[in-house]
């Protein structure tokens, strides 16, 4: 049935907040996947489009459609200061150097597979796919800071010939 459902959708099956069982319509999705046995992970995405539940007896199904388009105004700042900041005032347990590191690193590492696999594509679709891979409760103080999608944008133009 998922295969049938057309956009970037994750979805999480949930007894007694346990979990039952999870997935996405597509590999592309990123979606967080909530391990089998462990406590249900109520807000698992800082950026949706919907959220839906279909509640039966037998268990709870959550839906939650990943397909975001973001207006992001201009921000004058570099990625590299926009970071900086942020990294310092979300203080992460890793520390701010590895910190920084992970995050270019896994937008470094995302812009090369996009290219390869969406040639022609646009900067608005590899915003949108940049945003999905940092969407689950690891990253949620980064995703939740004022000034993260201005860092994501202004990262993904940095890529940009």
């Amino acid at each position: 049935m998922v295969q049938h459902i057309s956009g970037k959708v994750s979805f999480c099956i949930e007894r007694s907040d346990i979990v039952i069982g999870c997935g996405s319509t597509t590999r592309n999705a990123h979606s967080f996947f909530q391990m089998t046995g462990e406590k249900f992970e109520k807000a698992p995405y800082t950026y949706f489009q919907r959220y839906s539940i279909y509640r039966a007896d037998d268990g709870n199904t959550h839906w939650w459609v990943l397909d975001n388009h973001f207006d992001i105004p201009s921000d004058g700042r570099g990625w590299r200061d926009i970071l900086e900041k942020i990294a310092n005032d979300i203080a992460p347990a890793q520390g701010v150097i590895q910190f920084k590191t992970t995050v270019n690193a896994k937008l470094s590492g995302a812009h090369g597979n996009w290219r390869r696999k969406n040639p022609g594509a646009g900067l608005e679709k590899f915003i949108e796919d940049a945003v999905l891979r940092f969407n689950n409760p690891e990253y949620a103080a980064f995703m939740q800071h004022p000034d993260f999608l201005a860092f994501i944008k202004r990262r993904c133009e940095s890529f940009s010939p």
